[in-house]
């Protein structure tokens, strides 16, 4: 009788402080992100992982989650055939950068090799393809997390092109963020 009654006084707590766990899980976090961003055929939510949460202010139905996440960026068809334009044509210019860059650069010489490798007006910043992929961006944020989220995303690229790849290929971008996050009667929701 009394180890029957030691192990309901030593279980009995650990039962109930996991039974009314008043935190939202990464599932939740995850479901919340898809939601945010899910009329956006670009980007996918891949991971989540939380690193800290923590209750917001006496508020028993309010808390703050620290996640690192990972999306997706699926490019479109369009968007694919701007990069491999934009990928062609800096490969012919960087044939001829060489023989460019030991010429004068006021060398009547210059248009004319530009124009023979097919590369005359061509920005190897990738600024101008860029542009031109954009159009096709065609998502509409819900709500200011997904405004911020997109945004991030594109912004994960300094060079402009590493942007035009990544909306030309795709590829995977990690995050982090911190959710406010409010309890609701169908669960965790972002505030």
């Amino acid at each position: 009788m009394d180890t029957i009654f030691n192990r309901a006084f030593i279980f009995l707590p650990i039962f109930l402080l996991t039974a009314c766990s008043n935190s939202p899980s990464e599932s939740e976090v995850k479901s919340n992100l898809s939601s945010a961003i899910d009329n956006c055929s670009f980007v996918s939510v891949k991971s989540v992982k939380k690193t800290n949460g923590f209750p917001d202010g006496s508020n028993k139905n309010k808390y703050v989650m620290e996640v690192d996440f990972e999306l997706h960026a699926n490019p479109k068809k369009e968007m694919e055939l701007i990069y491999k334009d934009y990928s062609d044509k800096l490969e012919k210019f960087n044939k001829i950068k060489a023989k460019l860059d030991s010429m004068p650069t006021d060398s009547p010489e210059i248009p004319k090799i530009l124009e023979d490798a097919g590369v005359d007006g061509f920005d190897a910043s990738g600024y101008g393809h860029y542009k031109r992929q954009v159009v096709y961006f065609d998502c509409r944020p819900k709500n200011r997390i997904a405004n911020g989220i997109l945004s991030r995303v594109i912004d994960s690229r300094s060079e402009y092109s590493e942007k035009v790849k990544l909306m030309g290929v795709g590829g995977d971008v990690k995050m982090s963020g911190k959710f406010s996050m409010i309890k609701t009667d169908n669960g965790w929701m972002f505030e």
